[in-house]
């Protein structure tokens, strides 16, 4: 009723020459509490929404803006508006706009309402490739397999070259015990595009639940970031937006840069939307051991542990943390958990042997490098550290060998050349150990007595 007599209010103020509200209200969030350069953007953008209320085009700029700095629920308002002021045979747009509610609903943990809004969008635009890949990533999350699985594969009946629905078929099949077939539609990937990361880690999974180890572990699945998934021009659109770093990105930042108080700050405000992420949750953790909050890291360790227990970024926070204690044989323990669900993740074994090497267990992370370049045989932090292993058991032949391999991948990496020197003159290569010193630009002030030590043929 109330509704009902707003509307005729509004009717009869126009019918008599009044003022009338604005069709929609555009949402402006605390200006003064974000960056300037992106307060300023939403200003901009916030005044071209009031300029034309009318204009679906200025909303969707809106909701992008916002959306792209983590601020999801003015842009998710924001494309509602545009989609209703669409008109006539608009469905594309229509389409692009439940696809951008999608994403931002899935950024800010609602699956549920993600893979809703991606199914509106493919009733305007059953044709989008990325759409339906996306709405069966969402249904694998929340363990629809089968839904997930039609989901993937009409992804590539859109796009046959979407690897995304590809990788996502595959990844449906490893988890409903189907190795076999997954290795099958893995290979039919690297067949096309050899060098897809995701295939390719998705293979050494597929290989490992198949009972066939060995093949595994002589597969290189170098971690890397995503591979391109396939052709996504909505998508490329929405990144041009995406200027102020997002709020993990920063955080990371200021970890690394010592900020400390203001990455917890940041993250506490981000759990609070996302308590299950586990990357916040590891972020967190270290930012409060930093600062001497020593019960709060292991209580959000505990919490996140919790929540999935077999978390490869928590527990390799809880490691780093017993590590800096002087807890090494727990660090060995928790690295050893990450392995138990991923023998072949090259991040936790380079960790591992690390660990191993700095209390002396040198035989072992001798082993460990070496089963990191079974699996990859670019990797030259592995053969640095197998060279230094090599060095302290006094295997200079073997050790000089690996140093070379090291500096052909590391050029840059000043312990190198003076590693492979040592191992040389160790050898008795006193000429050779010289020029390879001679060679470098500039040494350290270990290099260069290292190298007067040479000249003088004694060590």
């Amino acid at each position: 009723m109330a509704k009902t007599l707003t509307a005729l209010l509004l009717i009869a103020g126009a019918s008599c020459g009044g003022a009338t509200s604005p069709t929609h209200t555009a949402p402006l969030p605390d200006l003064d509490a974000l960056d300037v350069t992106l307060a300023e953007r939403i200003r901009e953008a916030h005044a071209a929404v009031v300029a034309d209320d009318a204009a679906p085009a200025a909303w969707m700029e809106l909701g992008m803006i916002y959306e792209s700095n983590e601020l999801a629920a003015p842009a998710i308002e924001c494309y509602g508006v545009a989609i209703d002021l669409y008109t006539g045979d608009a469905t594309l747009e229509r389409a692009q706009a439940w696809a951008r509610i999608g994403q931002a609903r899935r950024a800010a943990g609602e699956i549920e309402a993600a893979a809703d809004a991606m199914r509106r969008s493919i009733e305007y635009d059953d044709s989008y490739a990325p759409t339906h890949w996306r709405l069966g990533t969402y249904l694998f999350d929340l363990g629809r397999f089968d839904e997930a699985k039609l989901a993937y594969e009409r992804a590539i009946e859109c796009d046959p070259e979407h690897l995304g629905g590809w990788n996502g078929v595959a990844r449906v099949l490893i988890q409903v015990s189907e190795p076999e077939q997954a290795i099958e539609v893995l290979q039919s990937i690297l067949e096309r595009a050899p060098d897809d990361a995701s295939a390719r880690r998705l293979l050494r999974t597929a290989l490992v639940h198949a009972g066939r180890g060995n093949e595994a572990a002589k597969l290189q699945a170098p971690w890397r970031r995503k591979s391109a998934l396939g052709r996504d021009p909505w998508h490329r659109e929405f990144r041009k937006y995406r200027q102020a770093p997002p709020v993990m990105e920063q955080a990371r930042d200021d970890l690394q840069a010592g900020k400390f108080a203001e990455a917890i700050e940041a993250l506490e405000e981000f759990a609070e939307d996302q308590p299950d992420d586990m990357n916040v949750l590891s972020y967190l953790a270290w930012g409060y051991y930093q600062i001497g909050q020593r019960d709060a890291a292991q209580a959000t360790i505990d919490r996140a542990l919790t929540i999935d227990e077999r978390s490869a970024a928590v527990l390799r926070v809880l490691a780093r943390i017993q590590r800096s204690d002087g807890d090494s044989a727990s660090a060995l323990t928790t690295l050893d958990r990450i392995l138990a669900a991923d023998p072949n993740d090259t991040t936790t074994l380079l960790e591992k042997a690390k660990v191993s090497r700095a209390i002396g267990r040198t035989d072992d992370a001798l082993g460990i490098y070496a089963r990191m370049l079974q699996l990859d045989q670019s990797n030259g932090d592995a053969w640095l550290g197998k060279a230094d292993c090599e060095a302290t058991l006094e295997r200079w032949s073997d050790a000089a060998e690996s140093y070379r391999a090291a500096l052909r991948l590391l050029p840059k990496e000043a312990s190198a050349p003076v590693g492979l020197a040592r191992a040389l003159a160790s050898d008795g290569k006193w000429e050779l150990a010289q020029s390879v010193l001679e060679k470098v630009k500039r040494l350290d002030s270990a290099g260069a007595a290292l190298l007067e030590s040479i000249r003088e043929r004694k060590l």
